[in-house]
């Protein structure tokens, strides 16, 4: 007899014919979710985002079928009869489909040439006509479930939801975090130019914006506020505001978090150094503030129960109506010449190595000018980086956008941390940014030869610089990376190796009486620099 206390299952399993399951449109994985209109739309914008990851999981579905542990989730589409949305294995369906159904359309759907030859290659003996699937009443049915899959669960076949997913996820269910409402207010406001919406698109910086969202001062700075209750107050005309988080949002997308909002010190310098003409007009400030309405994307009128702070304005425009405050955003260095091109002067101010661009301030003491003398061709880099006045390994004013996750966060922490109090932890990590920047480099370019384990650093470094000598030209890289020339040098020569050779770091991984010297450290920086740069710049490059 059935028990009446058990609770009955507000799902079902059912075969359902591949043709009639549906790609979801709004799935939360797309950002401007609004402008899909079609399946096939929905499918470009899934190839374009997952690349050739949906190829790897099409070869495996086609070779072991779909994993029978993780069945698609899908609901009725309320508008079609004998269609379901899915709410939950877009992947493994588009993958299935672009090899089954779809194979003979694939010339018809946007994506890369080399994913499209791909998908025609691939062939299965399994019948994927129609799929088992988890069949829920309604989308509202199935959040929960995607929420569990999505927010805790980590798969081969599943993908986590990045930060913005997750957030558009919590909203759907009425939780809007700090950033998300920044986020989509940005994004909804009519006031963003479309040249935004790939920056929006971008991985891995919405983190980074969280600080700028939580942050008092920068709130103030840009006009906005997110009250005790959770909402977000708009001091100053829409237009100012978009004007100022679009050019931030651009800026921290392409950088490292220090140089923008990790700390409380960076995001006054960043603050202090912000384009004039980027800096929301505080003249512009409203009558009244405006709140964010998440749901129905508009603002509305501010009361008394808002309870918003008072807004203290920047006052840029009024201390200044025609000298900008601040710089511009420093730009990534320009690579050497490559091969064949026109060798620039060497005692031009634009050259790497160039006097004009390596000389310090004049000095009485003899033993100052020595010493310089001594440095001056090891050191490649401009006035800014000189060890004066610094107290972290990488200067704080120095910008370098990387696209390798974990090196910019090697990066990251070597321009915070104190070096005069950590120097070991300081000389390890940036040992660590050398071997992980040179072994990335030689897996693009020379796989078999970053394999060999055999290959101690020294090697490596060689062989980089070998490459490299095949894209510029020899003597231009001779001027710039005076330091690791010497290295290699004695490395073959058998001779003592100079003092920030490799084995300068070896010493104080294996030698436990060696103490590295902060200056000595920071002088290290300045001469592999320009080589880290190149390797960056290579890396950028996808």
């Amino acid at each position: 007899m059935d028990n009446p206390k058990l609770k009955v299952p507000n799902f079902n399993y059912q075969y359902i014919p591949l043709d009639q399951l549906i790609i979801n449109k709004d799935n939360a994985r797309y950002i401007f979710s609004d402008d899909i209109n079609s399946e096939r739309e929905s499918i470009e914008e899934l190839v374009k985002q997952q690349g050739h990851k949906l190829i790897n999981l099409a070869k495996n579905i086609a070779k072991d079928y779909l994993e029978p542990s993780k069945f698609p989730v899908v609901y009725p589409d309320k508008e079609k009869t004998n269609e379901f949305i899915l709410a939950d294995g877009n992947r493994r369906i588009t993958s299935v489909k672009l090899f089954t159904t779809l194979r003979h359309q694939l010339d018809k759907i946007i994506m890369p040439d080399d994913i499209r030859a791909e998908f025609k290659t691939i062939t299965s003996e399994y019948d994927f006509s129609s799929i088992n699937c988890l069949v829920y009443p309604d989308l509202e049915a199935t959040l929960p479930l995607i929420e569990m899959i999505h927010t805790e669960m980590d798969g081969v076949s599943t993908q986590l939801w990045d930060p913005i997913a997750k957030d558009k996820h919590r909203a759907r269910r009425g939780y809007y975090t700090e950033r998300y409402l920044l986020f989509d207010f940005v994004k909804n406001s009519k006031y963003l130019h479309k040249s935004m919406h790939d920056v929006l698109n971008r991985p891995k910086w919405l983190s980074k914006f969280e600080r700028l969202a939580t942050s008092t001062e920068m709130g103030h700075f840009f006009g906005f506020n997110i009250n005790k209750d959770g909402n977000l107050v708009i001091y100053l005309e829409e237009k100012e505001l978009i004007k100022g988080l679009s050019f931030a949002i651009e800026d921290i997308s392409s950088r490292i978090a220090a140089d923008t909002t990790a700390t409380s010190e960076a995001r006054k310098n960043y603050i202090k150094n912000f384009p004039f003409k980027h800096t929301p007009d505080s003249r512009k400030e409203l009558a009244t503030p405006l709140v964010y309405d998440p749901i129905s994307k508009k603002l509305r009128v501010a009361t008394d129960e808002d309870k918003f702070p008072k807004f203290k304005p920047n006052n840029i425009h009024l201390e200044s109506k025609e000298t900008p405050k601040g710089n511009p955003t420093p730009k990534s260095p320009t690579p050497p010449a490559k091969a064949g091109a026109k060798e620039p002067d060497e005692n031009s101010a634009e050259f790497p190595g160039s006097k004009t661009n390596t000389e310090e301030p004049k000095s009485d003491n003899k033993k100052d000018k020595t010493d310089q003398d001594s440095n001056k061709s090891k050191s490649t880099d401009n006035k800014k980086s000189t060890t004066t006045g610094r107290d972290t390994l990488i200067p704080a004013d120095y910008s370098f956008a990387i696209n390798d996750q974990r090196l910019a966060d090697i990066f990251n922490e070597l321009q915070s941390i104190k070096i005069a109090r950590y120097s070991n932890l300081v000389v390890f990590g940036f040992r660590a940014l050398i071997e992980f920047s040179v072994q990335l480099f030689l897996e693009k370019r020379n796989p078999s030869f970053a394999k060999d384990r055999k290959n101690r650093l020294i090697n490596k470094i060689e062989k980089t610089i070998l490459i490299l000598e095949g894209d510029y030209k020899q003597n231009v890289l001779k001027n710039m990376l005076p330091t690791l020339y010497t290295s290699i040098n004695s490395y073959r020569n058998h001779k003592a190796s100079d003092t920030f050779s490799t084995t300068f770091f070896n010493q104080f991984v294996h030698n436990t009486l060696a103490h590295p010297e902060p200056n000595e450290l920071k002088i290290a920086f300045n001469n592999y620099k320009p080589f880290l740069e190149l390797l960056w710049t290579e890396l950028n490059k996808g």
